[in-house]
């Protein structure tokens, strides 16, 4: 690579990290972040937000008007905010910026330390597992992504490793060799960079510097490289899970006219830079100066080694300037991760396939510093799965970089491309289809009048793309920056490949309710239930994938009218996922106005909006149905089974307790048509037949009982009730206990005790062969204890403190008040007790 091009590269990288935070400190949490934000930590907000799902979140957005952040739903390289306006704002990173340690996130930090445990240096926190050596036979390093393993050893020319010094990120292990140190720098991603540093001519003859064989081995992959001398460990699935790019030496070479060029000291490094170029002037292991030569290093890779022969014209010509340095970078990415890489005219069949060192991704025509080359850049982002939602709406997308340095503060336009997919072989040659241009910004930062700076690249295209990746189920969606025109020098740009992310704002459409009901109950398929007088509530279950306050917005109108609103409503509800929650109550004055007295046909739907916009509407429920219906039947007719019958009241037939009685029941042509009929004995439980089986049968089972009959409606409306006394016998005879006449004991109880009010209750047994008794009660003391008032009181209360008991035929009921004398019952008087009427 031209050693020009390859400083500023790498220069960029180191500033944009310093630059951009400082362009970028004063934004807010309510915007949407772009790319330099979408690495730091979520701002924390007033009240605690750990465990919030996106549904909890948007909720307290909504309630505070501020925007508050979705732990549950943050990333390695994904942050997800929800909006005070119900939209939520997505954050992704091209590459992971943070990484779960111990249930919490902590932001990547290559710092490196040792472990004791192991025996290693590995740095604080990376996407990645690395380790270092801490000295000895060992092993060099050792890089650790999923299930695979790549480990590399010291030549064993070089001998044992000294224990290293450690700085930051940076472990330096002196004299190697002769002269010679090896400098390893750790990236956050789990990679790193391998620096040979040759300090004198002397060192640099050492014949173990002709040829380095790096002992290698990997578990879970393949190790190999292509023609270029590029490296890959590739998985099984064809994955590249880490790389490396063709190695490249450089000298310490400074431009012959250095003292004239105007400079500045790097806030990053403390380096002194070319204010023009952004290029360093003077060489370092992290990268060449100004004036270095740069030379490429032939490389092979086979299944236990990696080779590296350096160029032997840099290691042994006068006008090399030492140190001189040589450089292996090995690059680690989750194979799960996106992607990122440029490629460049010149070295057309090299791969810079995620590159994390402070190379930067460029774009444009450099023709300033030769050789002269066209240059792109590409990067890979996932589509995450809360866009695959069909109910997700994209209302805008942003992609954003920072600028780390342009050719001039003259603004010139920069293209975002969507394209096909990249990987570790993507060069020059082997280029991505640049599909269509989406978006373009004239763009100039990164000198010294034109700091570095984000730059966001927005438009309605880029909207519709992300919501075609979102609808399709696209795993990840690939973007390409190439300037606006590749034959204008000034039209060079480079920008940080740490801070390239996509900020995507969406809203979730609710779903279309189709769990549906009223109350009264209907149905929403099959046939039209009619319903009675009365109110009538709108049932339906709304929700959303983002959960959060809906609002259902209810209409009903008249079937045979669609014109004529019946009621219409909008009811706020919280999103569920069962039951029904949300409800339109329709007034029964308001259907019986419309009904005018007779049948109202009513048809209803519901939708559910989350906001004011189209987008945020769901689609419109099924129709449902039902008929209001106010008329109530008539007061029916009730027969006895004479022929020809006789109305129940005046029914001459004998009927004895205990013996099934039938009767008639007959309509009222006046009213509704019954649909059945309610009819009950004594008080007790009401039983129901249907009008189109008239014919019921009941069981006397007191001297007086009392037959109510009462028609019912389609709709549910009770007509006036029919009332008959039936008269019966006592039964020949009874068992032990049974006043009733069925067979079965049953309980007397005194009242005036235990809750119980005054009176004799009587509840009758269950002929279920238990032993138990029915839960209705009947008073049939009502009258006192006798209708001879000669021989005591007429009051229920009258029974209070006295015992009662059954016995023979003769004797069937006795009453006993202590220290009195006992009172006979006969069976006559028995009957003529009433219990009360209901």
């Amino acid at each position: 690579m031209p050693p020009e091009r390859l400083a500023k590269h790498r220069l960029a990288g180191l500033l944009a990290a310093s630059l951009c935070t400082m362009a970028l400190g004063a934004t807010t949490a309510a915007t949407p972040a772009h790319a330099a934000s979408a690495h730091r930590a979520a701002s924390p907000s007033a009240r605690p937000t750990a465990g919030l799902t996106p549904a909890q979140a948007s909720l307290r957005a909504k309630t505070t008007g501020k925007a508050v952040p979705v732990p549950s739903a943050e990333t390695s390289t994904e942050q997800l905010t929800a909006n005070a306006n119900g939209s939520f704002t997505l954050n992704q990173s091209a590459e992971p910026v943070r990484k779960q340690v111990n249930g919490a996130w902590k932001p990547l930090d290559a710092t490196l330390q040792r472990d004791s445990a192991t025996g290693m240096v590995s740095p604080a926190v990376t996407t990645d597992g690395l380790q270092l050596s801490d000295g000895g036979r060992g092993p060099l390093a050792v890089m650790r992504a999923d299930n695979t393993t790549l480990t590399l050893s010291l030549p064993t020319d070089l001998g044992s490793l000294p224990a290293p010094t450690l700085s930051s990120d940076t472990a330096t292990y002196a004299n190697v060799l002769p002269g010679v140190d090896l400098e390893m720098t750790a990236d956050t991603q789990g990679g790193y960079q391998e620096v040979l540093v040759v300090h004198n001519a002397k060192a640099a003859a050492d014949p173990a510097l002709k040829t380095l064989v790096f002992p290698a081995g990997t578990t879970g992959a393949t190790l190999s490289s292509d023609t270029a001398g590029n490296i890959s460990v590739t998985s099984p699935q064809g994955q590249t899970v880490f790389s490396a790019p063709e190695p490249l030496m450089w000298d310490s070479s400074t431009p012959a006219n250095s003292l004239a060029i105007h400079q500045a000291t790097d806030p990053a490094d403390g380096l002194r830079v070319d204010t023009a170029t952004g290029q360093p002037i003077t060489s370092s292991a992290a990268l060449p100066g100004e004036g270095a030569h740069v030379a490429k290093m032939m490389a092979h890779a086979g299944t236990h080694a990696i080779t590296l022969i350096p160029t032997v014209s840099m290691l042994t010509s006068k006008s090399t300037h030492w140190p001189l340095f040589l450089d292996p970078t090995y690059a680690a990415g989750s194979i799960h991760q996106g992607g990122w890489t440029f490629v460049d005219s010149y070295d057309d069949s090299a791969s810079f396939w995620k590159n994390t060192g402070s190379m930067a991704m460029h774009v444009g025509d450099e023709n300033w510093s030769g050789p002269y080359s066209v240059d792109r850049t590409l990067v890979q982002l996932s589509v995450p799965a809360v866009l695959h939602n069909s109910t997700t709406h994209i209302t805008s997308s942003t992609f954003y970089a920072t600028e780390t340095w342009s050719a001039s503060c003259t603004s010139e336009p920069v293209q975002l491309w969507w394209t096909g997919a990249i990987n570790s072989g993507t060069d020059w040659d082997n280029q991505p289809a640049w599909n269509t241009d989406e978006a373009s910004d004239n763009i100039a930062s990164g000198r010294d009048s034109c700091p570095a700076a984000p730059i966001g690249w927005t438009s309605s295209g880029l909207t519709s793309l992300m919501q075609t990746a979102g609808s399709s189920n696209w795993t990840d969606v690939t973007l390409g920056l190439r300037a606006g025109n590749e034959s204008n020098s000034l039209n060079w740009e480079e920008f940080d490949p740490s801070t390239m992310s996509m900020s995507t704002t969406y809203v979730v459409t609710p779903n279309t309710p189709t769990v549906l009901g009223t109350s009264p109950a209907t149905s929403c398929t099959g046939a039209v239930t009619t319903l009675g007088n009365g109110s009538i509530s709108l049932l339906a279950r709304v929700n959303s994938a983002a959960g959060g306050t809906l609002t259902a917005d209810f209409k009903s109108w008249e079937t045979n009218a669609a014109a004529t609103t019946v009621d219409n409503g909008d009811v706020a509800a919280t999103s569920s996922s069962s039951g029904y929650n949300a409800a339109l109550l329709i007034p029964e004055k308001t259907l019986s106005t419309l009904a005018k007295g007779t049948t109202l046909d009513v048809s209803w739907d519901v939708t559910v909006t989350a906001g004011t916009a189209a987008y945020e509407t769901s689609g419109t429920s099924t129709t449902c149905k039902f008929i209001f219906n106010p008329a109530a039947p008539g007061t029916p007719g009730v027969n006895d089974s004479a022929s020809p019958p006789v109305d129940c009241n005046s029914s001459t037939l004998d009927y004895e307790v205990g013996t099934p009685a039938t009767f008639t029941i007959t309509p009222n042509p006046v009213g509704a048509a019954p649909t059945e009929y309610l009819y009950q004995l004594n008080g007790g439980g009401a039983a129901t037949t249907p009008a189109s089986d008239n014919t019921i049968t009941v069981v006397p089972t007191r001297r007086t009982n009392v037959l109510t009959v009462t028609a019912t409606s389609a709709g549910g409306n009770l007509g006036d009730s029919y009332t008959c006394t039936i008269n019966a016998a006592p039964a020949a005879t009874a068992a032990d206990g049974d006043l009733t006449g069925d067979g079965s004991p049953d309980l007397l109880t005194v009242g005036g005790q235990t809750g119980l009010p005054s009176g004799l209750w009587l509840n009758q047994g269950q002929n279920t062969g238990t032993g138990q008794i029915s839960p209705d009660s009947s008073d049939i003391g009502a009258e006192g204890v006798g209708v001879d008032t000669a021989v005591g009181p007429t009051s229920p209360a009258d029974w209070n403190g006295l015992q009662a008991f059954t016995g023979l035929p003769t004797e069937q009921r006795h009453r006993h008040r202590p220290g009195r004398q006992r009172r006979r019952i006969r069976p006559a008087e028995h009957c003529r007790v009433r219990a009360h009427q209901r």
